[in-house]
């Protein structure tokens, strides 16, 4: 929070805790033993409501009984449109000539005049002030000092005017020149310490903004800027360097370090945490502040310093958006954002600086050097400790990324396992078929070769007997006989090619089936008729046990195929005066039985592969393809 600012809320409470006293401040004394003492209580006040009065009029007899005498180390007015006149009496006691320093370190103080008293009557003045051009104040420093010198015994009435637009508080210390320098060197020493660390955090940072594009670090720089801003203008180092010749820029530029140092740490505090998944809800409130301190920085810069306008907005600002990041801060902690951590512990070094600061300007606590720039300690710490939170922020994505990895490769490890075991059971399934497929080209070769035997047979019956035929001499009866006989043996070749033919539609699905309603015993009875010739030549009796009426769907053609290969199948293993019946025990089921001597165990099993040939000579001596059934 701007230390300009806080003077807004602490400093109007304080001015009424000094009342008049009644006697007039005591004198300085410097001793050959003094190089440093707070001014507070040497000095006697004198408010000036209109700011009218010249040094003259001061000194003057009438005003010597309106001054009052101080109490305290630090004058704290608050915001006053009124001049203060300070009056002081000091004396040289030491036994040698003292350069003395008077040193007010509040550096963005407005307006400050010295007055001296001259040999020749009169006064010489000193001024300092950032309302001047730097080069015009008496001695030039960031902070505002008056240098003069005392011989032994000299005693001076010294006058200050003090003139503020912000918040009138006045430290004064004393000093002498060598203890000032030494105490100078230090500070600059401190002062170079931190700022080089800001310095180097913001540009660590960059690199690693380039190196990983994660917007946190972007604004974590932006936000030091701010901050570095802030704090070199207000400890006066920014207007003794950089802008020396502007003094209207010198009294924007903290407000505007102010305004963009709680734009980005809004932006940083919602990227870092991941506040809008996080706390959606909450995330409005961000959102709003955020917008708030757009609006803010081209006020901070040109709108008019008119008596604390400027300075209340960014107080407002600072008070109120500051605890709603450090709240949201902490709800992230509690849904289990581990960066949170850091960024609270972080938060409350510049938050007990403030304080401290606070305390300072109430005079609770020494308001010296510590308490003074409070903020620009708060402020490093913070600083490195958010750089640390961003480390740890990339320990934890490394983390997780390292998590993530480990489920990846344990879900590929599963997958892996799932596929191989995939393609084992794929392998199993192809060796299988594979060995299915060599079998049944075994069988196929088998089958053909058994066929071909087969067919060999009629084949050869019939070109034996056109060989015979074509012998001349042969008779009508025996070429007759011979024709017979041939036609015969064409006639078993051609059942066998049919019989072939049908087992090639039945593998190769290309028999197409014509289904209708058809009735079975007629059906039946039609295959009998055709057998009838055969079975009485035998000798066989044939019971017809059919149903009436009993009506299937199915395709007519091939269901008789079947019935005549069963019946023909029964008729050439029944003997004579045997019988063979033939009916429907179930619905859809036909049953042929014969009372032949039936079919031997040992070629059950192969009597329905196509590739072995279970044939066997009827009762008598009948012959077949072996492919019936």
């Amino acid at each position: 929070m701007p230390r300009k600012s806080l003077f807004a809320a602490f400093l109007l409470l304080l001015s009424l805790a000094c009342p008049d006293a009644v006697f007039a401040a005591q004198k300085l004394l410097i001793t050959d033993s003094l190089d440093y003492t707070p001014l507070g209580h040497y000095f006697d006040l004198l408010e000036d409501p209109g700011g009218k009065l010249g040094v003259a009029e001061v000194a003057g007899g009438d005003m010597e009984d309106k001054f009052t005498p101080g109490k305290s180390d630090i004058y704290s007015m608050g915001f006053t449109t009124s001049v203060y006149w300070l009056r002081m009496d000091i004396e040289n006691g030491a036994n040698e000539t003292k350069d003395a320093v008077i040193e007010m370190p509040v550096a963005w103080f407005d307006n400050l005049k010295m007055f001296l008293p001259a040999a020749g009557g009169g006064y010489h003045i000193l001024q300092s002030g950032d309302r001047i051009p730097f080069y015009q104040r008496s001695f030039p420093h960031r902070d505002h000092l008056f240098r003069f010198t005392m011989r032994p015994g000299e005693r001076q009435t010294i006058y200050i005017r003090a003139e503020a637009e912000d918040a009138m508080v006045l430290p004064f210390y004393f000093w002498t020149a060598e203890a000032y320098h030494r105490h100078d060197g230090r500070i600059n020493m401190v002062f170079g310490t931190l700022y080089g660390m800001l310095v180097a955090l913001m540009v660590y940072n960059l690199f690693v903004y380039y190196s990983v594009k994660d917007k946190s670090y972007l604004y974590y720089v932006l936000y030091i800027f701010g901050w570095l801003i802030f704090l070199f203008s207000t400890n006066g180092s920014a207007f003794e360097m950089l802008w020396p010749n502007m003094p209207y820029w010198g009294n924007r530029a903290p407000l505007f370090g102010a305004v963009v140092a709680n734009l980005f740490a809004g932006l940083f505090t919602r990227e870092f945490l991941n506040i809008r998944q996080t706390i959606p809800k909450y995330d409005r409130a961000v959102k709003a502040g955020i917008g708030f301190c757009i609006f803010m920085v081209p006020f901070s810069v040109l709108w008019p310093a008119y008596r604390h306008t400027d300075m209340l907005g960014t107080t407002t600002l600072t008070m109120i958006f500051g605890p709603v990041l450090f709240a949201g801060a902490i709800l992230c902690y509690r849904k289990g954002v581990r960066q949170a951590r850091f960024y609270l512990l972080a938060w409350l070094f510049p938050m007990l600086a403030m304080m401290i600061f606070g305390l300072g300007c109430f005079n609770i606590l020494p308001f010296n050097f510590l308490t003074t720039h409070a903020i620009d300690f708060g402020a490093s710490l913070e600083a490195l400790l958010l750089s640390l939170a961003l480390a740890d922020k990339i320990s934890i994505m490394r983390e997780e990324n390292e998590m993530a990895e480990e489920r990846v490769r344990e879900t590929l490890r599963r997958a892996n396992e799932e596929l191989e075991g995939k393609v084992l059971e794929r392998t199993a399934l192809l060796t299988v078929a594979k060995e299915t497929a060599e079998k049944a080209t075994r069988m196929k070769d088998q089958f053909v070769s058994l066929v071909s035997h087969d067919l060999r047979g009629p084949i050869s019956s019939i070109k034996g007997l056109m060989s015979l035929s074509l012998n001349e001499g042969r008779s009508a009866g025996e070429l007759r006989e011979l024709a017979f006989k041939c036609h015969r043996a064409s006639g078993a070749l051609i059942e066998m090619i049919e019989k072939l033919l049908d087992i090639s539609r039945l593998q190769t699905g290309s028999i197409t089936l014509k289904k209708n309603f058809f009735d079975a015993a007629l059906t039946v009875r039609d295959i009998l008729e055709r057998v009838g010739q055969l079975v009485e030549s035998k000798g066989i009796r044939l019971i017809d046990e059919m149903p009436e009426g009993r009506a299937l769907y199915a395709d007519k053609t091939l269901f008789g195929e079947v019935v005549l290969n069963l019946l023909t199948n029964a008729i050439k293993f029944t003997p004579k005066g045997g019988s063979i019946t033939i009916g429907m025990p179930e619905e859809t089921a036909i049953a042929v039985t014969d009372t032949g001597g039936g079919i031997p165990e040992k070629m059950r099993a192969d009597i329905f592969r196509h590739e072995v040939k279970t044939s066997m000579q009827g009762t008598e001596g009948e012959k077949g393809t072996g492919l019936g059934l």
